[in-house]
C-alpha cells in the first residue's frame, strides 16, 4: 500500500540525515524499496492523471517538514537543517500531525499563511503538485506562453495549474493564489475597450454619463505595480478567436521582456502613460481545430512562448468490455494523422471520465462523431474508409447510422 504523506515524513528526514540534496527522482526509488510498493503501485498516478501518487504523497511530507524547518525552504531538493537533525537525533518513532503541532516553527508558518493542511480540497491537493517546472522556467524566461494543441488535450487545465504553481511558490509559501491571478476568454466581439480601457455608459435612474473603465489588464496590471514582491498571471482562454491586434493595440509593444523596464505608451483613451509591469506574466490558450500557428498574427507569435499539448492516451488506464481506452484513442489518433490532420486529433481528456459502457457509448455519439464529422467536412466516404469504418457510417445515404447508437451491444460490437 502506498504511504500516507505522514507517513513518510519521519523517512523522508532519515534519508536526508546524511547532508545531501536529493531529488524526486532520486527519493522516489528509495522509498519505494523501503515501503515494498508493488510494480502496480510505483505506477499509480493521481485522480487527475498529472503525477505518480507516490510523487504526490512525497511532496506533501516535504511540505510538512518544510513548514517545520526540518527540510529548507526550497522547491527542487530536499535539504536537512539543523532543526532536523536536531529531530532525529530525539529517535523519534513517528513524525505525524501530533509531532509537527508541536513544532514552535510548524505552528508559526501555518497560522502565518493562513491555511491548514485538512482546509485544502484533495481534488486541489492534487492540482498543485502538477509539476509544471518547465513552464514556469518559460514564463520567467519569457514573460508569456501559449498552450496549444488540439481538442480535449488539457490546455486550460494546464494553464490554471501552472499558474496556481507559479503565483504560489514564488517566495516559496502558500499563498491565496486567486487574488494574483484573473482570466478572460477571447472571442470576435472582445475589444481593446473591454481589455485595456474604454468609455462606457452609466445609468442613475433617468441619467446616462459616460464613464472611463479600466479593463481586465490595466486591472491586474495595477495591482502587479503596487505589489511587486508577488507574481500576477492573467490567463487567456481561447486567445486566438480574437483580434489581438486590436485587442492589445499598443501594448503589444510593451508586453515584450526587455520593454517592460526601458518603455511608456500613452494609451488610447485615458492619455496617461503606461507600462507593464515585470511581474506580470501572461498564459494563453490555443486550439489548433480552430486555426493553426502558421495563421497567427506575426506580432503575437514573436513575442509569446509556444508550448504544445498533444493527447496522452498513456492517461488511460482503464478497459471497458474489453477495450482499451488508451489502444481506442492512440488508434483513432494513429488514422486522423494518417489523413494529414496533425493538429486536428482527439484529446485524451474526452475520455478521462469514462467509466463504464454507458459513459463510452454516450461520449462516442454526442462528443466524438460530431468532432470527427467536422473534421472531415461531411465527407463520409473518407470518414467511412479513414477512420471508422462503414459499420458507424452509412456512405451511400450521407449519415451515421443509428443501429450502433441505439444498441450498446451493437456499439461494443463493431468497436472491438
Amino acid at each position: 500500500m502506498i504511504p500516507k504523506p505522514l507517513d513518510l515524513t519521519l523517512p523522508l528526514l532519515e534519508i536526508c540525515r546524511d547532508g545531501r540534496k536529493y531529488t524526486y527522482d532520486t527519493l522516489i526509488p528509495i522509498l519505494s524499496d523501503k515501503f515494498d510498493l508493488t510494480e502496480e503501485e510505483r505506477n499509480e498516478f493521481v485522480p487527475s492523471g498529472q503525477m505518480l501518487k507516490i510523487k504526490h504523497r512525497l511532496t506533501w511530507a516535504k511540505w510538512n517538514l518544510k513548514k517545520a524547518e526540518l527540510l529548507t525552504n526550497d522547491r527542487n531538493f530536499c535539504l536537512i537543517t539543523q532543526a532536523g537533525l536536531d529531530v532525529l537525533d530525539r529517535n523519534p518513532i513517528k513524525i505525524d500531525q501530533d509531532f509537527l503541532n508541536g513544532i514552535p516553527a510548524y505552528r508559526k508558518n501555518i497560522r502565518k499563511n493562513n491555511h491548514d493542511l485538512e482546509s485544502i480540497p484533495s481534488r486541489s491537493r492534487s492540482d498543485y503538485t502538477v509539476d509544471t517546472t518547465k513552464y514556469e522556467n518559460i514564463l520567467k524566461k519569457k514573460k508569456q506562453l501559449i498552450f496549444y494543441g488540439p481538442p480535449g488535450t488539457g490546455k486550460t487545465y494546464y494553464a490554471n495549474i501552472a499558474a496556481k504553481n507559479f503565483t504560489m511558490f514564488s517566495d516559496y509559501s502558500y499563498l491565496r493564489h486567486d487574488q494574483y491571478i484573473k482570466r478572460v476568454t477571447f472571442h470576435q466581439s472582445y475589444s481593446y475597450e473591454n481589455f485595456v480601457e474604454g468609455i462606457r455608459p452609466r445609468a442613475e435612474g433617468a441619467q446616462v454619463s459616460y464613464e472611463l473603465e479600466p479593463g481586465i489588464f490595466k486591472e491586474i496590471s495595477d495591482d502587479a505595480r503596487n505589489d511587486p514582491s508577488h507574481r500576477y498571471v492573467l490567463i487567456i482562454d481561447e486567445i486566438n478567436r480574437g483580434n489581438v491586434s486590436k485587442i492589445f493595440g499598443e501594448l503589444i509593444t510593451l508586453i515584450e521582456k526587455d520593454k517592460r523596464k526601458s518603455m511608456s505608451l500613452q494609451l488610447a483613451y485615458s492619455k496617461n502613460n503606461f507600462n507593464v509591469p515585470e511581474n506580470l506574466y501572461i498564459i494563453g490558450t490555443m486550439n489548433t481545430a480552430d486555426q493553426s500557428l502558421a495563421q497567427l498574427d506575426t506580432a503575437l507569435r514573436r513575442r509569446f512562448a509556444f508550448c504544445e499539448l498533444m493527447p496522452q492516451p498513456n492517461l488511460l488506464k482503464k478497459t471497458i468490455s474489453g477495450i482499451s481506452l488508451e489502444k481506442l484513442l492512440d488508434t483513432l489518433n494513429q488514422k486522423i494523422r494518417n489523413a494529414g490532420l496533425h493538429e486536428k486529433q482527439i484529446g485524451h481528456s474526452y475520455f478521462m471520465n469514462v467509466n463504464d459502457v454507458s459513459d463510452l457509448h454516450f461520449v462516442f455519439i454526442y462528443e466524438i462523431m460530431p468532432l470527427l464529422q467536422d473534421y472531415f467536412f461531411d465527407d463520409y466516404e473518407k470518414l467511412a474508409n479513414d477512420i471508422l469504418s462503414d459499420d458507424f457510417v452509412d456512405v451511400e445515404n450521407m449519415m451515421i447510422k443509428q443501429d450502433w447508437q441505439e444498441d450498446k451491444a451493437r456499439f461494443i460490437e463493431i468497436l472491438k
